[in-house]
Parts: C-alpha cells; sequence; structure tokens
C-alpha cells in the first residue's frame, strides 16, 4: 500500500519538478530581440521611474532600420566566445579557422582565398550603432586554460540627442602549448553616426 501512495505521489507530482518552466524559456528567448511596435506592452510595475539613474539603451546595424536591445539572456551564450560553434580552429583561440558550413565568397573582384583570420576582423556590417541617453562602456575579460585571455571594450555615447560616437577594443591572446602556436589580435573600430 505504502508503495502504491508513493508511486501516484510521485506520478502526480512529477510536473511540479522540472528545473526549467518552458514558458519562462520561450519569453526569455525573446529578451534581446527587435523592438517593434507589436511588441509594446503596459508596464505593471507601480513605482515612480527616476531619469537619473536609468539608462535607455538600443542599437541597429548599419544595413539595417530595425532597433534592438542588449541581449543578457543565457540563450545563445556561444557568442561570448571569439569562434562561432559553427566553425573550426585550430585548438587555440585566434587561431587560423575556416567555416563548417560552406558559404561563398561573394565580393566582386579577383580574391586570393586567405580567409583563415577573417573571423577576428571587425566588419562594416557588424558596427553597432548605439543611441542611448548616457554613455555607456562595457568591459568584458575573459581567462582560459593556458594563459589565452580575450579582452573586450565597447564605449559609446550620444553628446547630442541625433549623434553617436563610440569605439570598440578587442584583445586576443593565446601563447598556446608549441613555440610556434602564439596568437595575438588586436582590433579596434571607431564609428559615428548622425
Amino acid at each position: 500500500m505504502k508503495i502504491i501512495f508513493f508511486l501516484l505521489l510521485v506520478f502526480g507530482l512529477h510536473s511540479l519538478v522540472f528545473a526549467q518552466d518552458l514558458e519562462i524559456i520561450r519569453r526569455a528567448g525573446a529578451i534581446g530581440k527587435s523592438v517593434g511596435a507589436g511588441s509594446q506592452r503596459q508596464d505593471t510595475i507601480a513605482f515612480e521611474h527616476r531619469k537619473d539613474d536609468t539608462l535607455f539603451l538600443s542599437y541597429r546595424y548599419l544595413d539595417s532600420t530595425r532597433r534592438s536591445t542588449l541581449d543578457s539572456s543565457i540563450n545563445d551564450f556561444d557568442h561570448y566566445y571569439s569562434v562561432p560553434s559553427y566553425w573550426q580552429n585550430l585548438g587555440n583561440n585566434g587561431a587560423a579557422a575556416t567555416a563548417l558550413i560552406y558559404n561563398s565568397f561573394a565580393k566582386p573582384g579577383w580574391d586570393a582565398g586567405f580567409h583563415s583570420f577573417d573571423l577576428y576582423r571587425f566588419t562594416t556590417e557588424g558596427t553597432k550603432l548605439y543611441k542611448t541617453n548616457r554613455p555607456f562602456s562595457m568591459p568584458a575579460y575573459q581567462l582560459a586554460s593556458g594563459k589565452e585571455q580575450m579582452i573586450q571594450v565597447v564605449h559609446t555615447q550620444n553628446p547630442r540627442p541625433n549623434v553617436n560616437f563610440g569605439f570598440d577594443y578587442r584583445l586576443i591572446n593565446a601563447p598556446g602549448l608549441f613555440l610556434n602556436q602564439n596568437n595575438n589580435h588586436n582590433a579596434w573600430r571607431l564609428y559615428g553616426n548622425y
């Protein structure tokens, strides 16, 4: 009788022991997505908003008019690493890498085909043009085994309502296990928007 009661209890309460609620995960996946007219909801928090300590921040890419917000969710955590999950490198951060999914080089003109280190460069297409009400800085530091490190600094500010300027800096340093495996990349980008 005790076994039957225990089994009924376990099977009856199994829905309460999920570590992750699927509805919460679905809502968290929408964090950091584009800000559109359909995503406006009524604010349910009943306290006074103070402008002095509130930062409003959004960004867009150079070839887009859609504004997005920063993504602070755990989804797509592999974007913080310099090599995406669909690329393969030689085992050391900053080493030569190639895409596992074929992507043709579609720019006009002759191409020598040396693109092993293009992954670590800043590109014009990847530049985020921010809009903020106060200066914003985002430093990041990653330390891995074998003295591998990645330092990234983003700073942007709007001195006037429609004028924005900022800079990105990224250092990837990995000494490697062998003498000829040392990788060191310094990349910086200055941008402005009016």
